[in-house]
């Protein structure tokens, strides 16, 4: 299902034309390459595809929490923190108006990211929130998309919940 999932990705990322905020996006998440994605490029690249077709809102927040539970599902205890680091820069890059001059999406307002498990293979579990730009919780009127998914790792079940604001 995942390589489906991938293999339809790849096809509709050729049809579009590359730009700078695919460049931007590389140079901003480099770091992560050998941290977070250790001998898995391609998976990395990936990554930064799906958060291209993101922005560009041809993949829905399903789709976007559904590639971050594959990545997070492999991880080891102690990478977890480098997980929330990611996402906090990739939802940086996507509501940073100043993005938007290379060819990034300005139609996001804020993205509300929340994990709950057992981070760091600790005994309890806790919840972590990432959020960046606002996310109005109380209006109907809105456009906010929720998405939520159970993850399966060898620590436990974590949850994901993902709340984007298009304006």
């Amino acid at each position: 299902l995942v390589a489906l999932k991938l293999t339809l990705i790849n096809k509709a990322f050729s049809k579009l034309k590359k730009s700078r905020f695919l460049q931007v996006l590389y140079l901003t998440h480099r770091s992560f390459r050998d941290s977070v994605f250790v001998r898995r490029d391609g998976l990395f690249f990936d990554f930064l595809k799906i958060v291209f077709l993101f922005s560009r809102g041809l993949v829905n927040s399903r789709v976007f929490l559904f590639f971050l539970s594959e990545t997070f599902k492999f991880l080891p205890k102690y990478k977890h923190v480098r997980f929330i680091s990611l996402l906090k820069k990739t939802f940086n890059v996507l509501v940073d108006p100043a993005f938007s001059k290379t060819g990034g999406c300005s139609s996001i307002g804020g993205i509300k990211f929340s994990v709950a498990g057992k981070f760091k293979g600790k005994l309890r579990k806790s919840r972590v929130s990432v959020q960046v730009g606002k996310v109005p919780a109380q209006s109907i009127s809105k456009d906010v998309e929720f998405s939520k998914i159970h993850v399966f790792t060898r620590y436990g079940v974590f949850g994901f919940k993902l709340l984007v604001y298009r304006k």
